[in-house]
């Protein structure tokens, strides 16, 4: 039970990061209005708030404890699939919190930045099967 409470703590950690970016961003998703180079890749871009925050920060922040104690597979386990499972989180929590959008604009019409997909009639961005997916193999494989 204490590896769920560590993963839900995670988690908490990415809702309070969907509030930053919400209050921060408003409707203007995907740091489109940040200052800061951009580079794209195939179809996204990447934004220099993203790398710094998202692969810089956030990796070395969950990292911590392996640090201060020492590596642990399974630790290594429930930090790196709470990353996967908490960017997904994160993602649809910054439409419940953020003051400026609604889950209305939970769309391609307004989300162009993600690469959507058309799974049996529902749309649906591609990091939002993926993520949970490499969430589980970690998981089960590491944790379990």
């Amino acid at each position: 039970m204490k590896y769920e409470l560590v993963l839900i703590y995670i988690l908490l950690i990415f809702i309070a990061l969907a509030f930053a970016e919400g209050y921060t961003e408003g409707r203007h998703g995907w740091a489109v209005r940040s200052y800061g180079w951009r580079i794209k890749f195939f179809k996204r871009t990447l934004t220099a708030y993203h790398f710094w925050s998202w692969l810089i920060m956030l990796p070395l922040a969950l990292m911590l404890p392996l640090f201060i104690y020492g590596f642990n597979l399974k630790i290594f386990g429930i930090l790196s699939s709470g990353y996967f499972l908490g960017s997904v989180i994160n993602d649809f929590a910054w439409y419940i919190v953020n003051p400026k959008v609604t889950l209305k604009d939970f769309n391609p019409r307004f989300a162009k930045w993600y690469n959507w997909w058309n799974i049996f009639g529902i749309k649906i961005p591609d990091f939002y099967i993926f993520y949970p997916i490499i969430f589980l193999i970690i998981w089960l494989t590491l944790v379990r």
